[in-house]
């Protein structure tokens, strides 16, 4: 008996028409090519997760916080003033 490649010698196609016999580019590249493009549909319809967050997610860790009143500071409370007065203060020191 004849083989199936003796018997489509000279057929040119192999009896699979123009151009879907030739690798890869009969079904559009290999592996994941073109899901964003031309098999957008068929990721959206079968692997819908593909794209998008995965694995672990790391939420804002609270720091404890300390506050303080300047009023009471005991260093004569110079930084309880004013930004502005303070600048002030800071410019004629330096200018003298």
């Amino acid at each position: 008996m004849v083989s199936r490649t003796r018997k489509l010698r000279g057929s040119r196609t192999h009896g699979r028409g123009k151009k879907h016999g030739r690798g890869a580019g009969g079904r559009g590249g290999t592996g994941n090519a073109g899901l964003h493009k031309h098999k957008f549909k068929w990721m959206i319809k079968y692997d819908p997760e593909h794209f998008g967050p995965r694995g672990f997610f790391r939420h804002a860790q609270p720091h404890p916080t300390s506050a303080i009143d300047l009023e009471d500071s005991p260093d004569g409370s110079a930084n309880s003033r004013p930004r502005a007065t303070r600048r002030r203060t800071i410019l004629e020191s330096m200018s003298t």
